[in-house]
């Protein structure tokens, strides 16, 4: 792919793990939705620690259309 800005350049497309962290010890239930699930919210359900929602890693294909769960 083509960066508009750097003539004669080509940037690869590579993957990328992003994580997620909520904290609220009030929460029920806590999803990651995104444009990448379709803003489905129960697709990337957070799971709960002892006082808070902890982390939630998403991988991101080089497509950025299809995450894989990473735990």
């Amino acid at each position: 792919m083509e960066d508009p800005g750097k003539k004669g350049e080509f940037l690869a497309p590579r993957e990328k793990d992003v994580e997620f962290t909520f904290r609220s010890p009030h929460a029920k239930k806590v999803s990651s939705p995104g444009e990448f699930d379709y803003w489905e919210a129960p697709s990337l359900p957070m799971e709960k620690n002892r006082k808070e929602f902890g982390k939630r890693g998403i991988h991101f294909a080089p497509d950025r259309k299809t995450p894989g769960n990473d735990g």
